[in-house]
């Protein structure tokens, strides 16, 4: 007999991990199994404590095969040698499960030794799953035949730790004074800011700087200032802090500390040399961003504010630069796009040039509709950052008042600083891509406006049970004079699907949605205008259709009015805002209206018979009503006029002497929204 035992090792971290080992076994001669496992491997595991004890959960199983005995009556038996010390009471092994069928395992019988103390479930023999102690282990494994011939394996297993710390520290620019000529302690310690580990406790971390384990703190004297000569009386210091555990396990956060000899301790010559500058928009607004300064090609400092300032720099060379590499959407919306289109269609013009680089999405140093197409991608999801473009550019102030070529402005400065000039100032234009709305305009601080008031979609939804498709006919009452406007919407996958959209009174192309991820249940729409629309509460704008794939819950949801758990706006892609002609902000909301056809849901019965159908029904609203019966082919048999119902008024429709088929449909428009069901006559 043969066994063959496979191990399959599993990984899967959240903070903690558990290893999976399956043995496959093939009994079906007497050789020997073969196995092997890196024993060397550090084996990441979840852990708990047991009795003050370290533990770490290891699941360990096994299956076997054999030509002559079936795999139900096979005998399987384990034990484990823990710490392979070969000290324990069963030949050197401490554990010891079995022997034992899977076929008894199942009629609930308990094999002769039940010894792991370890295990949740220590009467199955070839699952010997368990919490075992931290260290190396052995594990053998027998399984035996009818026929009494038997296989067996040895193999060891590492129940280690091999989880880091994860290191927490103080954030910012940490300022620690100089108190004596002869230096201050910098002490790691210090530096932690709640630092955790899963097994060792806080009290137990090692910190230290810069993963060396004997720096556990670094003294800074004068010398540490002559030598620096950058900062004058002000040292600044990156450092790794660095956190370990117990065992071994390692990792680490930067710090940031600024030596500060306030009272002037140190014999040092102090440079005058200064660069400081600031940075606005184009509308005039402060932009944060990293200033980088450079001397002789190397990177001394780095700044992160508007109005920023380099101090006590000695005279040569330098160049700054500034940086800002935020989401490439953040700002952008769909009156950008719309401004630009305006551009090019010559109905604006545009207060700085330095708006063609804004324009200028697909860096291609020229502003065309193929600008226009890339950023309504991007707002619509279906890329996430521009394709040869950064989110920000930055522009000399000083150097572009009067350029003849926008494409060649400098976007970093060179400074010379001598004795007889030590001061420099460097302002710097920062121009977001692809913001535009306020080209047009005079330059204004926080130029965007919100208005308190906010465009509502109606959402009448109309479900075709019958074809299975749920229609969402989308009106507004307040669409007055807006421009533009974009949302994304999210509805339930396991529900529906989009299957497309059909044209109301607003003019929509494919191009208007962005569906990308459909598939996850999420779509989005951008939509513009050159002039801006205003429609009444009775026009329908667009309908968005969807494949209904579980009707029954569906009419469940629809029954309960429960509408948001299928279909709501979703900002989760871009924002759901629109703008009207003084390009104001507005906010978009979703209103759901009359829902589906089942005609008890609107208040409605039913009798029937051959010759006559009596409908009674109530509605919610003021509104017109027509009833009408049609045959499978659309053909109107009766139909009732026009008539007004009033909030809570009760209805009774009669047609009588019907020559119809078997199958009937009727039909009720209530409030431009039309209800369905079929009548089936015996």
């Amino acid at each position: 007999m043969r066994l063959f035992i496979q191990a399959i090792f599993s990984k899967v971290q959240i903070n903690l991990i558990c290893i999976v080992i399956i043995f496959n076994c093939n009994c079906i001669s007497q050789t020997a199994p073969t196995l092997t496992i890196n024993t060397n491997h550090c084996n990441s595991i979840l852990f708990k404590k047991v009795d003050k004890e370290d533990r770490g959960y290891l699941s360990l199983s096994a299956n076997a095969k054999d030509n002559i005995t079936s795999e139900d009556q096979l005998q399987w038996e384990y034990k484990v040698d823990l710490y392979g010390d070969n000290k324990g009471s069963y030949n050197g092994y401490d554990i010891y499960v079995g022997p034992l069928s899977k076929e008894e395992f199942k009629a609930g019988k308990i094999p002769k030794n039940i010894d792991n103390p370890f295990s949740q479930n220590p009467t199955n023999p070839f699952d010997a799953s368990a919490y075992y102690p931290l260290g190396k282990h052995v594990i053998y494994w027998k399984v035996t035949n009818s026929n009494g011939l038997s296989s067996s394996n040895i193999s060891s297993f590492v129940i280690e730790d091999c989880i880091a710390p994860i290191p927490y520290c103080l954030t910012g620019l940490n300022t620690v004074l100089l108190q004596s000529p002869d230096g201050v302690e910098i002490v790691a310690q210090y530096f932690n800011n709640g630092s955790t580990d899963n097994l060792t406790s806080r009290d137990n971390l090692k910190f230290y700087f810069n993963g060396d384990s004997s720096l556990t703190s670094i003294r800074i004297t004068c010398n540490d200032f002559i030598k620096a000569q950058e900062h004058c009386r002000e040292l600044k210091l990156e450092l790794e802090l660095w956190v370990e555990d117990n065992n071994g396990n390692k990792d680490y956060c930067k710090t940031y500390v600024n030596i500060v000899d306030v009272n002037q301790l140190c014999p040092i010559e102090c440079y005058a040399g200064k660069i400081f500058g600031k940075i606005n928009d184009l509308d005039c607004n402060k932009v944060i961003a990293d200033i980088l300064l450079f001397r002789e090609g190397r990177l001394i400092e780095v700044t992160s504010e508007s109005e920023y300032s380099f101090n006590y720099l000695p005279p040569t060379h330098y160049k700054i630069s500034p940086m800002k590499s935020d989401d490439h959407l953040n700002g952008i919306t769909s009156i950008d796009v719309k401004k630009i289109n305006d551009f090019l269609l010559n109905k604006i013009k545009i207060r700085s040039q330095l708006y063609l680089i804004a324009a200028d999405v697909n860096n291609s140093k020229s502003v065309t509709q193929a600008d226009v197409s890339e950023l309504r991608k991007l707002i619509l999801g279906e890329i996430s950052e521009f394709t040869k473009n950064r989110s920000w550019r930055f522009f000399l102030l000083s150097k572009n008042q009067n350029f003849q070529n926008v494409w060649n402005i400098p976007q970093e400065d060179s400074v010379l600083l001598d004795f007889s000039k030590k001061a420099k100032e460097v302002n710097f234009t920062a121009v977001k891509i692809g913001s535009f709305r306020h080209a047009d305009q005079e330059c204004k601080k926080s130029p965007t406006i919100r208005s308190n008031s906010e465009l509502i979609f109606n959402c009448n939804m109309e479900l075709d049970s019958r074809n299975l498709l749920l229609k969402l006919n989308i009106s507004a009452p307040d669409f007055n004079s807006i421009e533009a406007f974009q949302t994304g919407w999210k509805f339930d996958e396991s529900v529906m699907q989009y299957f497309g959209w059909e044209a109301g009174k607003l003019p929509l192309q494919d191009s208007n949605f962005g569906l990308s991820q459909k598939k996850n249940g999420r779509i989005t729409q951008l939509w513009f205008d050159e002039e801006g629309l205003t429609y009444s509460s009775n026009d329908k704008l667009f309908t968005l259709i969807f494949k209904v794939r579980n009707l029954q819950r569906l009419e469940k949801l629809l029954k309960g009015n429960d509408y948001n758990s299928f279909i709501e706006l979703d900002e989760s892609i871009t924002s759901s805002k629109a703008y009207n002609k003084n390009i104001e902000e507005i906010g978009i909301v979703l209103n759901h209206r009359l829902s589906f056809d089942t005609l008890n849901d609107i208040g409605c019965t039913l009798k029937s018979d051959r010759n006559l159908v009596e409908i009674k029904f109530s509605t919610i609203s003021n509104k017109t009503t027509n009833i009408r019966l049609v045959d499978l082919f659309g053909r109107i048999l009766k139909e009732k006029n026009t008539f007004v119902m009033y909030e809570g008024e009760t209805k009774v429709i009669q047609f009588e002497n019907l020559v119809h088929p078997a199958v009937l449909i009727l039909e009720v428009i209530h409030n431009n929204t039309k209800f369905t069901d079929k009548l089936m006559f015996p």
